[in-house]
């Protein structure tokens, strides 16, 4: 179970390497002190502390894992199909038939 857990550690990590080294030099600091980690995963005991740990070789990290990933995930979701145009649901109706 445990290596299953960890198996997701390694692509975040990475990830999180390149999108602070691809953005703008002035906000890495900031970028580093200020993760957040969501969604089912989050539910993960120790993932945060875990990633933080792996990403100590940039600096200072802070990990904050959410309460309640799976409300809100939900919240997001609502939020993204409110702002979406009425005619782009259109499409995606068109799509999945």
């Amino acid at each position: 179970m445990q290596r299953a857990c960890e198996s997701i550690v390694e692509p975040i990590v990475d990830n999180v390497k390149k999108l602070i080294a691809d953005s703008n030099p002035e906000y890495h600091d900031e970028f580093r002190r200020n993760m957040v980690l969501a969604g089912g995963g989050s539910g993960i005991r120790g993932l945060g502390a875990l990633i933080e740990r792996r990403l100590s070789d940039m600096g200072d990290v802070n990990v904050h894992v959410v309460d309640d990933p799976v409300r809100l995930g939900a919240m997001g979701g609502l939020r993204l199909a409110m702002e979406v145009p009425e005619e782009m649901w259109k499409n995606l109706t068109l799509a999945s038939t």
